[in-house]
């Protein structure tokens, strides 16, 4: 699709010249324009870098000269196959990064094996031809490398036309890094910006969809896209595997690769994979290399094909072992038996890259004998992409996977023994160490691929549950990337066990434990669908076992309820939009609020049950339920409710805390400041008194110093946590200057403070988005709105006091102060909200000032929901000014254009459509947006009165108008509407300006297409005439830049008069061939395909005018240009 004129984007930020080395626990990286984001102990959590060219690629030979191990020409990084089929998904994704400026994100995803990796890497090595600047994103939690082998990229965009950003295995990153990672100060460019994210599935991308748009980026610029399976139609498939025979064909050096056939079992379901069409063709290759019986189909498809290469790459192992100095590169020695090689190999494969001492320690833990000598040897073998690592894994990873289920012990295929060493490795290699409770960093790997392999190989289901028991009980105990692997996992294993469970009880532990893995990898949904099933099987089960069972019951409801309240805080990433309005399609369902707060209920209900019959056993249980509902009832509509539920779990955690205060002291700061919360609404200076005595409490605390680094760390938080409710309340008892102080002593506190943020900007904006976070969940409709009030004077505050200081932080809170002030229909605090963050944005450097054309559409939405239209069409000519000052290409007229399609669509409350015809006018072709538009356009013409940026605003309204109407199919409305432009246009030319005679020849333009259409051919032929008069003048001015719309309206003119007056059409079309002929000359591609229609027209009119030899000339002289651009592809 092509941009619509003016499309508003994000622009602006200056590139830092500045590059930032991180040395931390032996590592270096340092990169020029962005930021780094690490681990506590220095590992970082991904790293960036400019894509280059491709590595080379050395082939190992055997004595027969022929690649001894052929899997490594599967590598994607190699491109050892060119780059085939996928013309639908290259365009539609080329068109993607082509579509305007400003940020946007896309997911692809499809299984593994499926192309996306080689589709990702075509799109890049086109983008960088075309001047884009390329960069990869790896994440890297496993890494760690030595400081003598420092990476320094510079990421700097320079001259780029824009920044393309690639993030492979994308579903693999837990949230919080892909959060972070979209933090990264290397997307604050003044160019286009594209994120292309790489997934085997759509788990994760809801969140993260969300998370983007509450963090500022377009929703309509954040998409997913499934890459589906090859053709089954043989000529699909079959031409790949050509293609890849061919390219391998060249690596063996054979001379005669057409006599290798095309198999005829490719329409098979698994040959649906690209990869899979690969390997036929490179096992293909090396069995007519070898003069090997080529087979009629690999018995077990897949499999075969795997199980083949696998073998090749174990026939080399033993050749090294027993050759001379010929295999080994000149080495004298190769000590490493295939047995050991086989097992370090298996141990890669589970590890994946590894820094040498990382690397030595795991092949020591599992025993594969001298691992210094056995890493020589496998590096040897398997040389490393990174030079800082070892122990490079198999690939592709289905290959690796594959490997993994043939060695485990179990699976039948015949002439593939497994090795009975294997048997336990996986867990001694991922238990944690002694006196550490925590999985090595490569556990996560492991975990996904055992997992993966499984769906395909049944007998790792008894590894996979040697490695479940590796896992915390509680999954808040992992952290990153292994809670989406586990989650993985409980999910294969669920699978695996429900269909032959059949005992209540047992599934219902099953639902229990895989929906609170799903929870905490951030699939709610799932998780709540796993929740609610454990719930129900609980409560069958409890009427016939209360004892043991509802403890679980309650649990699994409290789990429940929780994960419900955080669908039900924010909306679906669907109805949620940064430029939207606001209304009831933001407005959390009451159908979920409803069954959380029954959940909660029941909970509380169960565990207050269970405390008076064994209060030593469940009361502090009941105190943690209570505590959970007091802080998320109010805003579940049960604030009278939750005020009780908070009292009595003050009552509770007091009189624990006297009999026990070492275990439960802690507690009660906590449960005080829970309790004021809820009680703002009803007893607003007890809130304050008991929030003040709860900072005091926690101030105490911290001041006794406790030994247990963990427990002072405990109190610090408590602290901290205390003085956010603190503020919350104040804000919402009208108390602006006191929160403010309490907020900056809660700053100043914050526990877990880094040393990358030394002036504490990430500590200001959790306090703060905490503080907004706790005056939503536990504010009355009326005190929230008090308390949200009362937190923009602090914003607007900060942000006249000290603009500098946390200023992207200040901006997320202003969003979601702004998204909060929505639901709760405070449009004045909306409005004057919005008009402070665009001061404060205006007033900020180019790093964020790219932002106020967002906020400024948002704000002319809502004037537009309001009905306030002069208002809104000053917001219009706000925006048009903020992209000329930015230097949108077009001027003023594409300003408007942008300024008018985002008020509009936004303003209607509809996301931008797709446009059928490709001219990018989709975006606003939907019935609410031209509702929307036609009251804009009635706001100018009643304030119009010759004001010409009015008039002009008109004229682009109007021309939105008529180009919608036309999409959808009202062409009667279309053609008026073009009608009333183009008289607009004329009073604007009036001025005898270039621009303005130019956008009228253009008008006049769009609207002969729109009557040739409709055979309205004489109105056509006199709008015609008039363009072409406008761009015969314009042409004198400037040729260059008028001379292709002047030859396609002559092409128009020619067209319309062949209707009727053919003799009349053949000068234009004539001179419209002319004039292409010698653009084509130039740009050939540009102008090719022009000339061949021009020359069409020309052919048909001298047919009809008797003239067949000249007719025939141009006919043929068409089809030449077009064999041409045939051959030029």
């Amino acid at each position: 699709m092509t941009a619509i004129d003016g499309a508003p984007g994000q622009r602006g930020r200056t590139p830092s010249t500045r590059q930032q080395v991180l040395v931390e626990n032996g590592f270096g990286y340092g990169v020029i324009g962005a930021d780094l984001h690490v681990f506590g102990d220095g590992r970082p959590v991904y790293l960036l870098s400019e894509a280059g060219r491709r590595p080379g690629l050395t082939l190992a030979v055997d004595d027969q000269g022929l690649p001894a191990q052929p899997s490594h020409l599967l590598n994607a990084r190699h491109a050892v196959v060119d780059f085939t089929g996928r013309h639908g998904e290259v365009g539609d994704l080329t068109a993607w990064r082509d579509g305007g400026g400003g940020r946007a994100v896309r997911w692809l995803h499809a299984p593994g094996g499926q192309g996306k990796t080689r589709l990702a890497s075509h799109l890049a090595e086109s983008a960088a031809r075309d001047g884009w600047k390329v960069i990869v994103a790896e994440h890297t939690p496993a890494r760690v490398v030595d400081v003598n082998e420092p990476a320094s990229h510079d990421l700097r965009v320079g001259a780029a036309r824009g920044l393309l950003m690639v993030v492979d295995y994308a579903d693999r990153w837990p949230l919080t890094h892909l959060t972070w990672l979209f933090s990264n100060k290397v997307f604050d460019q003044d160019v286009p910006v594209r994120v292309l994210l790489l997934a085997r599935n759509e788990h994760i991308w809801a969140a993260l969809r969300h998370a983007l748009t509450q963090a500022g980026w377009s929703p309509e610029g954040c998409t997913s896209q499934a890459l589906g399976a090859l053709p089954r139609a043989r000529d699909a498939r079959g031409s790949m595997f050509v293609a890849a025979r061919d390219c391998f064909a060249r690596r063996y050096g054979l001379p005669d690769a057409a006599a290798i056939g095309v198999p005829d079992w490719l329409d098979r379901d698994e040959f649906g994979l690209t990869l899979a069409v690969h390997m036929a063709a490179l096992v293909a290759v090396d069995r007519h290399a070898r003069s090997a019986a080529q087979p009629e189909a690999p018995r077990e498809g897949m499999t075969a094909l795997t199980a083949y290469l696998l073998e090749r790459e174990n026939l080399h192992w033993h050749a090294l072992h027993s050759s001379g100095d010929m295999l080994t590169g000149g080495r004298t020695t190769f000590t490493t038996t295939p047995t050991q090689l086989r097992r370090a190999v298996f141990t890669a494969a589970l590890t994946g890259p590894l820094g040498y001492r990382e690397a030595r320690a795991a092949l020591d833990r599992v025993g594969v004998g001298d691992a210094d000598q056995v890493l020589g040897d496998h590096t040897f073998c398997y040389p490393p992409a990174d030079p800082r690592t070892v122990l490079e894994p198999l690939y592709p990873d289905r290959l690796a996977e594959d490997f993994l289920a043939l060695c485990l012990p179990g699976h039948d295929l015949p002439g593939h023994e497994s090795d009975a060493w294997t048997h336990g490795v996986p867990e001694l290699l991922l238990a944690p160490s002694a006196g550490d409770n925590h999985l090595p960093p490569y556990a996560a790997r492991a975990f996904t691929f055992l997992t993966a392999a499984s769906e395909r190989w049944p007998h790792l289901i008894a590894t996979l549950e040697g490695l479940e028991r590796l896992l915390p009980e509680d999954p808040h105990d992992a952290a990153g990337d292994l809670t989406v692997a586990a989650a993985d996992l409980a999910d294969r294993l669920a699978r695996h066990r429900l269909p032959t469970v059949t005992d209540p009880a047992e599934r219902a532990e099953l639902h229990d434990v895989l929906g609170r893995w799903l929870d905490r990898a951030n699939r709610e949904d799932e998780a709540a669908d796993a929740l609610r099933e454990a719930v129900r099987l609980y409560r069958s089960v409890a009427a016939t076992d209360p004892r043991s069972v509802e403890p679980k019951l309650a649990w699994a409801a409290l789990h429940l309820a929780q994960v419900l309240v955080g669908l039900n805080l924010v909306p679906e990433p669907g109805a949620f939009r940064h430029l939207s309005v606001g209304g009831d399609a933001l407005r959390p369902g009451p159908a979920r609020r409803d069954e959380a707060l029954a959940a909660f209920r029941e909970a509380v209900e169960i565990l207050r049950r269970l405390a008076r019959d064994n209060p030593a056993e469940h009361e502090k249980d009941l105190a943690g339920a209570l505590s959970v509902v007091g802080v998320f009832g109010p805003h579940l509509g049960a604030a009278e409710e939750s005020r009780a539920f908070a009292r009595e779990c003050v009552e509770i955690v007091s009189r624990l805390a006297r009999d026990d205060p070492d275990e439960y002291a802690d507690a009660v700061p906590l449960m005080l400041a829970n309790l004021a919360g809820n009680l703002v609404t009803s007893e607003p200076e007890q809130a304050a008194a008991l929030a003040a005595e709860a900072v005091e409490g926690a101030r105490r605390l911290v001041g006794d110093h406790p030994a247990d680094p963990e427990q002072q760390e405990t109190r610090r938080f408590a602290l901290h946590f205390t003085l956010v409710v603190q503020a919350g309340v104040l804000l919402r008892l009208g108390r602006a200057e006191p929160a403010l102080a309490v907020l900056d002593e809660a700053v100043r506190i914050a526990p877990g403070q880094r040393e990358d943020d030394p002036d504490g900007s990430d500590a200001w904006a959790e306090t703060v988005s905490l503080t907004l976070g706790l005056l939503w969940v536990q504010g009355s409709e009326d005190d929230a709105g008090a308390g949200l009030e009362g937190a923009m004077q602090v914003l607007r505050r900060q942000a006249r006091a000290n603009p500098t200081a946390h200023r992207l932080a200040l901006f997320h809170a202003f969003l979601v102060l702004d998204y909060m002030l929505r639901q709760l229909e405070r449009w004045e605090l909306v409005l004057a909200g919005q008009r402070d963050v665009i001061d404060f944005l205006k007033a900020a450097d180019d790093a964020l000032r790219y932002d106020v054309i967002g906020v400024l559409a948002a704000n002319g939405a809502v004037l537009v929901m309001l009905g306030r239209w002069d208002e809104a069409l000053d917001v219009i000519g706000e925006i048009a000014e903020e992209l000329r000052r930015e230097g949108t290409a077009g001027g003023w007229e594409h300003g408007l254009g942008g300024a008018l399609v985002a008020v509009a669509t936004n303003g209607a409350g509809v996301t931008p459509g797709e446009s059928p015809d490709d001219s990018g006018y989709g975006q606003v072709a939907q019935d609410e947006t031209v509702a929307t538009l036609h009251r804009i356009a009635a706001a100018y013409r009643r304030r119009a009165g010759g004001d010409p940026h009015d008039e002009h605003g008109l004229a682009v309204t109007l021309k939105l108008l008529a180009e919608a109407l036309w999409i959808l199919d009202r062409p009667g409305e279309s053609l008026a509407t073009g009608r009333e432009a183009i008289a607009v246009r004329r009073r604007l030319a009036r001025d005898g300006s270039p621009e303005h005679h130019d956008h009228l020849a253009l008008a006049l333009q769009r609207q002969v297409r729109r009557l040739e259409r409709v055979g309205q051919h004489r109105e056509a032929v006199v709008a015609a005439a008039e363009a072409v008069d406008l761009y015969e003048q314009l042409v004198r001015v400037d040729a260059a830049a008028h001379e292709p719309a002047l030859a396609a309206t002559l092409h128009l003119l020619a067209v319309n008069l062949w209707w009727s007056r053919p003799a009349e059409a053949l000068e234009p079309a004539r001179r419209a061939v002319e004039i292409v002929e010698r653009l084509a000359r130039a740009e050939p591609a540009v102008h090719g395909q022009n000339l061949a229609n021009a020359l069409d027209v020309l052919a048909g009119i001298l047919r009809d005018l008797g003239w067949e030899e000249r007719a025939r000339a141009a006919a043929s002289q068409a089809a030449e240009v077009r064999d041409r651009l045939a051959v030029r592809g």
